[in-house]
């Protein structure tokens, strides 16, 4: 994923020089990449966070995990031998294999466990918004940020 995003902030450079040279003096300069970030400056680009779809593993999908399924895949309880309570553990899979495909939500069984209502098995069912989240984060390649 790193490298897509290295090839697409390399082709918006590439059509800012394009448009900076087609300017003239017109006093359009090229935008800059911040080194550090890797994230365009706040003025219109997209940044890591849109071209990921803005969802965070750490901050987005692991609060809904931790709140609707580590009672029964965390750290003291894993059944099927599936931990969520973790990013290595989620995509270290359980005795079915992996549950998530990378870029490929709809494959997914968590998606699709979640989707259907199968999981969670007890209590209340994900919010539209909370497996919208997760469809997301796994669509934009289920990176561990």
């Amino acid at each position: 994923m790193k490298n897509k995003t290295a090839l697409i902030v390399i082709g918006m450079l590439l059509g800012i020089g394009t448009l900076s040279a087609c300017a003239g003096n017109s006093g359009v300069t090229p935008t800059e990449v911040t080194p550090q970030t890797n994230e365009m400056p706040t003025n219109g680009a997209p940044t890591d966070d849109l071209l990921t779809g803005g969802v965070s593993f750490m901050n987005d999908v692991l609060p809904i995990l931790q709140a609707n399924c580590t009672r029964c895949h965390g750290t003291s309880r894993a059944s099927s031998n599936l931990k969520v309570n973790t990013y290595a553990n989620l995509m270290a899979g359980g005795d079915g294999g992996v549950v998530v495909i990378a870029g490929d939500a709809a494959g997914s069984e968590l998606v699709q466990f979640i989707e259907t209502g199968q999981m969670p098995p007890q209590g209340s069912n994900l919010s539209e918004q909370e497996i919208l989240t997760i469809r997301d984060w796994v669509d934009a390649g289920a990176l561990d940020n």
